[in-house]
């Protein structure tokens, strides 16, 4: 069954002109069904597993270092990271004090505008990662002039394929923009599959005054049927920082809900 999953974040500006009615939610085909949550299970045989970052919010970086020590234990041994471009890899591999103060100044510069505590939240991500003894690739390019941050995709995935075959195959955790991590041709995702690597992706949902995570999957079948150019224009706001209209990919295996005041949950579509 092809994946569709969407979701919707409290843009009723854009349902007002769109014709869809409430009719339309309230009879949309249930698609997706929570699941107690299982890392595991979501990583499934992955030979890397793909952590959409949505980079204003810390919750993600936060959750991710919780779940180190679990994923090592599941035979990952790396992680990259796409908030470092790749000269700070000799300070990434030598980690020495002076190394450490260089990676926080460097965060806080190109990382600072995203929100106070940005820099920070993936200055622990690293550390933790350091001491749960996994190697930390810096994955971005030096090249900071492209305006286009889908060209930096090969790039990725030739560091990516690079660190594997020095780990000799061993499987790899892989943190940047949910916008490389889409479906479509030339994505981080599609060129990784290309290669014949076994892929899964998590995405978040939940951090964006998500009040009804539940009516959210009821209407997307039917918001997708009504409104052709959905994810187009979700994947638009993505690609500009503008996220009062949140989709996720339809090559997400499953979306892990993070709202303040629910439990840590899966949600999985229908296999």
């Amino acid at each position: 069954m092809k994946r569709r999953l969407l979701i919707l974040c409290g843009s009723l500006w854009l349902l007002s002109g769109s014709g869809v009615k409430a009719s339309d939610f309230v009879s949309a085909k249930e698609i997706i069904h929570p699941e107690p949550f299982d890392l595991a299970k979501a990583v499934g045989d992955a030979e890397v597993l793909l952590v959409a970052d949505d980079h204003p919010q810390p919750e993600i970086k936060n959750f991710l270092g919780e779940r180190l020590q679990f994923l090592r234990s599941l035979g990952f041994r790396s992680l990259a990271i796409e908030m470092l471009p790749a000269h700070c890899q000799a300070d990434l591999d030598s980690w020495d004090a002076a190394a450490h103060r260089r990676i926080q100044r460097h965060l806080e510069e190109f990382w600072g505008d995203k929100g106070a505590g940005i820099p920070m939240s993936v200055l622990r991500l690293i550390e933790e990662a350091k001491r749960q003894g996994m190697t930390v690739v810096a994955m971005d390019s030096d090249d900071h002039s492209s305006a286009d941050r889908r060209s930096v995709n090969p790039d990725w995935v030739e560091s990516i394929e690079r660190c594997r075959r020095s780990k000799d195959g061993s499987r790899m955790i892989v943190f940047g923009g949910a916008s490389h991590f889409r479906g479509d041709s030339g994505t981080v995702l599609s060129l990784l599959k290309e290669h014949g690597v076994r892929v899964s992706v998590l995405e978040f949902s939940g951090l964006e005054n998500a009040h009804s995570v539940a009516l959210q999957w009821k209407i997307a079948d039917a918001l997708q049927q009504k409104i052709s150019g959905v994810l187009r224009i979700a994947r638009d706001n993505d690609e500009q920082g503008r996220h009062g209209l949140f989709m996720v990919s339809e090559a997400t295996d499953w979306v892990i809900n993070l709202e303040p005041h629910t439990e840590v949950a899966l949600l999985a579509n229908e296999r």
